[in-house]
C-alpha cells in the first residue's frame, strides 16, 4: 500500500495526482510517388516486323511529379544510363493514346523524367498471347417439339479438331460430338479444340421457357344432385392456353368441358395441356371424383413423403358434400385434428416401413358417419441410384448408372479419387461412365428435378494394389508436415510423381505447409492417382488472463487458462513457479509459454486499472474535499478519519462547524476485506492565531470598523493597541481594554475623511494561557 503526505500552509491549498504519458510520433520516409492508376490491355494483338505486340492505354499519377511533369517507361532492366536517348515521355494525370508492348516483357519500369536515379517504379504487366480461334457455324433444327431437336457445328475444312466439351446449365454432360440428336431442354456452352491449339466457343439456347398448365386438382361431385361441372371453373388463374382432354387423351370441345355431369361412382381424369413448340409443353391433371353423397363413405385419394421434409406424410381424403367440407381426423399418436376434404394435410410418421391407420368422422343429418382408413408403408422418398460395375481392359473400369424414386431428369455425377463425370438421365434410362481404377469405390450423388437428392458407394473389385499413405499434420502452427507414402506392398520397378514438385521417387515428404498434395504411383498396368491432406494444427498454447480484484492496489492477477497444457512459462528470464501470479496494473506483461507438444509461444497481456484518486485538498479553514476516480459503485466504504475518529462516511467532501484543528488528516478507499487504499494531508498552524482584517470601509453600513478575530477562543484581553499612518504618526490609540462581542474595536468612528489610504494597526494581546502576542496588520481604507 503506498502513502501520499502533504505539508499545506494556513491558506488555500490543494494536492492534485496526474497519470500521463508521453507520446511518440514517427514520420516515415517519403517513397517515390508513381502510381499506376489505370492499365488497360486491348483485346487485339498487333504484330509488327514479327514482333507480337498487346496494345494498352495507361493512367499514371505522382503526387510529387517534379517541374515537367511526365514520365517515361523501360522493359525488362533496361537502364536509362545504356541509351543514347531517352525514350517517348508522357504525361501523369492523363490516360495515354495506345501504347505497343511487346508480348515478351515480363517487367516495366516508369522513370520519372525529373528525378531520373531517384524515382522510378516496376510493374508486372503478366502478359500471355491471344490464343488463336477458328469460326464454328451454328445449325439448330427446330422442326420438332423441344424434346425432338438437333443442334450442329460446322468448322472451316482447314481446322481439325482435337476435342469438343459441352456445358449444360454451368456443368459438363457426358457428349462430346459436333452434334446432338435429341438434345435435352437447356442452356449449352461449348468448346471446341483444334490439333494446332486454337480454340472457339459456341452458345445453343433450346426450350429454356416452359408454359404453365397450373397444379393438379381433385374435384368432388354427387351424383343425383343435378348440377353440371364446368373445369374451367378449376383452373389455377395464371395458366397457359391448352385444352382439356380425356384419359384417353381424347381432345374435348369448350361446350362439353363446362357442362360435365357424371352418373356413377368412381374417378374420372381429364388432362388440361398447354401445348407449345419452341417452349416445355405442361400438363395438369384433373380428378373427378365422383360419388353417391348420401353415402356415409371416405377414401384416401393421396399420402405421399416429400424430400424436403420425409419424415412427414401428406394425406387427403375425399368425402363430405359441397356443403359439408370438414371432418374430423384421429392421428396415429391420439390426437384429433379438425381437417377439410380434398385438401392435403400433414402427419409426422417418421417409420418408412410401417402402416398405420386414420379414423375419420363426421356428423350428418342421419347421424355419426365415421371410417377407418388404412395407410400403407410409405418408403423414403430420396431418389434410388442403381450402379454396376463393367469390367474393362488394363486399369479402366465402366460404371453403368440409373436413377429412379424421383422427377426426372436426373443430374448424376459419380467420382473415383479425383475423378469425376456428370450425366442426365431420364426414368428407366441407364449411362455408362468410364474411369481409371484408381481407387476400389465409386460414390455417386443424383439430384432429381424437384431438388430431391440421393447417395450410393459402389464397391469396387479391386484392381491395383494402393501403397498405405501416413500423413502428419503441422505443430506449433509451422511448416514442418509429412508424408510418407509405402511401397512394400508394390512390385519392382513402382515409381511415384507430385504435382507440385519436379523430384521423383519421393516416397517420403517433409517440412510441408498445410494443403492438399497430389501424387501418382505407377507400375505395370496400374496408373494410381491419389490425394493426401496435411492438417493445419494450430499452436495449442493456453491463454494467458487477467483479473484484478482489488482495483486499488495497482496490481492484477495473471494466471493460465488450462496449465494442464503446459510444461513451463516465463516472464523475462525468471521462471515462474506457479500457474499465477502478481504484477502491476497499466503495464504490458510479456510471458513464454512452453507447451507439451514442444510449442513455445509469447504472449503480451495487460491489465488496466483506473487512478483511485484525483484530487484531495485543504479549504482554510473548515473544509476537506476529494475526488475519487474509481466508480463509487465499486466501493464499499470511502471518506474521511482525523485522530482514529471518523469525520464523515461514505464522503469526498467534509466540512467542520468550526476550524480544523491542526494534524494529520487521512482520506480512505475500501473495496471489500482485505482491499484498501488511503492517502494523508497536514494542516500546519502557528501556536497563537488572532486575524485582523486587511480592508475597511469607514462610514458605511460592512466592514467599516477595526476587528481582531479569535477564531481559537484564545483572546484574554488586549494591552495595548495603536493605529499609525505610514510615516509612523500615532492616528490612533487604546490600553488594557477587551474586545466586544463581536470583536470589534469600535474604530474610526465617522472619521473617513481625516484618515490617509493606508493605515498601520499594532496590537498586543495577552492570551489566557498568560503568553503575550504582538501582531501588526497593514490596512487599506476604501472611500
Amino acid at each position: 500500500m503506498k502513502e501520499n503526505c502533504t505539508n499545506f500552509s494556513f491558506l488555500l491549498v490543494f494536492c492534485w495526482s496526474f497519470f500521463c504519458g508521453a507520446g511518440l510520433t514517427a514520420v516515415d520516409a517519403q517513397s517515390c510517388g508513381i502510381r499506376v492508376e489505370y492499365f488497360n490491355v486491348l483485346p487485339t494483338e498487333v504484330t509488327e516486323d514479327g514482333v507480337l505486340y498487346k496494345r494498352v492505354q495507361m493512367l499514371l499519377k505522382n503526387d510529387e511529379p517534379g517541374l515537367a511533369k511526365k514520365f517515361f517507361m523501360l522493359f525488362d532492366d533496361q537502364s536509362p544510363a545504356a541509351l543514347d536517348s531517352l525514350p517517348e515521355t508522357h504525361s501523369y494525370d492523363n490516360t495515354t493514346s495506345e501504347i505497343l508492348i511487346p508480348v515478351s516483357v515480363d517487367k516495366i519500369t516508369f522513370y520519372d523524367r525529373n528525378n531520373i536515379n531517384g524515382c522510378n517504379v516496376d510493374y508486372y504487366p503478366g502478359f500471355t498471347p491471344n490464343v488463336c480461334t477458328f469460326n464454328v457455324t451454328t445449325h439448330i433444327d427446330l422442326s420438332e417439339d423441344c424434346f425432338n431437336r438437333a443442334a450442329t457445328f460446322t468448322i472451316p475444312s482447314s481446322v481439325t479438331i482435337d476435342s469438343v466439351v459441352w456445358f449444360r446449365d454451368g456443368q459438363q454432360v457426358d457428349h462430346d460430338s459436333m452434334e446432338w440428336h435429341n438434345i435435352p431442354p437447356g442452356i449449352y456452352d461449348i468448346k471446341f479444340y483444334d490439333t494446332s491449339g486454337c480454340e472457339s466457343e459456341a452458345y445453343v439456347s433450346t426450350c429454356t421457357e416452359k408454359k404453365e398448365a397450373g397444379e393438379d386438382k381433385f374435384v368432388p361431385y354427387c351424383i343425383g344432385e343435378g348440377d353440371t361441372l364446368n373445369l374451367y371453373d378449376h383452373l389455377d388463374a395464371d395458366v397457359d392456353s391448352g385444352g382439356f382432354y380425356t384419359e384417353a387423351f381424347v381432345p374435348l370441345d369448350s361446350l362439353s368441358v363446362m357442362q360435365l355431369t357424371f352418373d356413377s361412382a368412381g374417378d374420372q381424369r381429364f388432362y388440361y395441356i398447354a401445348p407449345a413448340l419452341l417452349d416445355i409443353p405442361d400438363t395438369s391433371t384433373m380428378t373427378i371424383n365422383v360419388r353417391d353423397c348420401s353415402v356415409c363413405a371416405y377414401e384416401l385419394i393421396a399420402a405421399a413423403r416429400s424430400c424436403a421434409d420425409p419424415e412427414t406424410i401428406d394425406v387427403t381424403v375425399s368425402g363430405g358434400t359441397p356443403e359439408d367440407t370438414t371432418f374430423t381426423v384421429t392421428l396415429p399418436d391420439g390426437r384429433t385434428s379438425t381437417q377439410v376434404f380434398y385438401t392435403p394435410f400433414q402427419i409426422d410418421f417418421p417409420a418408412f416401413q410401417d402402416s398405420f391407420q386414420l379414423h375419420v368422422q363426421r356428423n350428418t343429418a342421419s347421424g355419426i358417419c365415421d371410417s377407418t382408413l388404412q395407410v400403407p408403408p410409405i418408403p423414403n422418398p430420396m431418389v434410388l441410384i442403381t450402379a454396376t460395375e463393367v469390367p474393362m481392359p488394363g486399369d479402366s473400369v465402366g460404371i453403368r448408372i440409373s436413377a429412379s424414386q424421383g422427377v426426372a431428369p436426373y443430374q448424376i455425377e459419380a467420382s473415383i479419387g479425383v475423378q469425376k463425370k456428370s450425366v442426365s438421365l431420364l426414368d428407366g434410362v441407364e449411362r455408362q461412365l468410364d474411369f481409371r481404377q484408381t481407387h476400389d469405390s465409386v460414390f455417386i450423388t443424383a439430384l432429381d428435378d424437384q431438388g430431391c437428392m440421393g447417395t450410393d458407394t459402389l464397391v469396387l473389385t479391386p484392381d491395383c494394389i494402393h501403397p498405405g499413405v501416413t500423413p502428419l499434420a503441422t505443430t506449433c502452427g509451422l511448416d514442418n508436415g509429412q508424408i510418407t507414402i509405402d511401397p512394400s506392398a508394390l512390385p519392382a520397378g513402382r515409381t511415384i510423381t507430385w504435382m507440385d514438385v519436379n523430384e521423383s521417387e519421393l516416397w517420403e515428404r517433409t517440412e510441408l505447409a498445410p494443403g492438399t498434395y497430389y501424387f501418382t504411383v505407377a507400375y505395370e498396368d496400374c496408373l494410381i492417382e491419389d490425394h493426401v491432406t496435411i492438417d493445419a494444427s494450430m499452436p495449442s498454447s493456453p491463454e494467458v488472463l487477467a483479473v484484478n480484484e482489488c482495483l486499488l492496489d495497482g496490481e492484477a492477477t495473471f494466471y493460465l487458462s488450462d496449465s494442464s497444457q503446459v510444461v513451463q512459462w516465463r516472464s523475462g528470464a525468471e521462471v515462474l513457479p506457479f500457474f499465477s501470479v502478481e504484477a502491476p496494473a497499466n503495464e504490458d506483461h510479456i510471458f513464454h509459454i512452453e507447451t507439451l507438444d514442444g510449442c513455445i509461444d509469447t504472449v503480451t497481456v495487460r491489465s488496466d486499472e483506473p487512478v483511485w484518486l484525483h484530487h484531495i485538498g485543504y479549504q482554510e479553514p473548515d473544509q476537506l474535499s476529494a475526488l475519487l476516480g474509481i466508480d463509487l459503485n465499486a466501493l464499499t466504504d470511502f471518506g474521511w478519519i482525523f485522530r482514529d475518529s471518523t469525520l464523515c462516511q461514505p464522503c469526498g467532501d467534509y466540512e467542520s462547524e468550526i476550524m480544523l484543528d491542526a494534524g494529520i488528516y487521512t482520506f480512505y478507499a475500501e473495496q471489500g476485506p482485505g482491499c484498501r487504499r488511503d492517502t494523508t494531508i497536514r494542516i500546519d498552524r502557528p501556536d497563537h492565531v488572532f486575524l485582523m482584517p486587511n480592508v475597511i470601509t469607514p462610514g458605511k453600513g460592512q466592514n467599516n470598523l477595526i476587528q481582531i478575530f479569535d477564531p481559537l477562543n484564545q483572546m484574554e484581553s488586549i494591552i495595548e493597541f495603536q493605529v499609525y499612518d505610514r510615516f509612523g504618526n500615532i492616528l490612533y490609540e487604546r490600553s488594557d481594554f477587551y474586545t466586544d462581542d463581536d470583536s470589534s474595536i469600535n474604530w474610526p468612528n465617522g472619521m473617513s475623511t481625516e484618515l490617509p489610504d493606508l493605515i498601520v494597526c499594532i496590537a498586543r494581546i495577552k492570551c489566557k494561557e498568560g503568553d503575550e502576542v504582538t501582531m501588526s496588520q497593514d490596512v487599506l481604507i476604501l472611500r
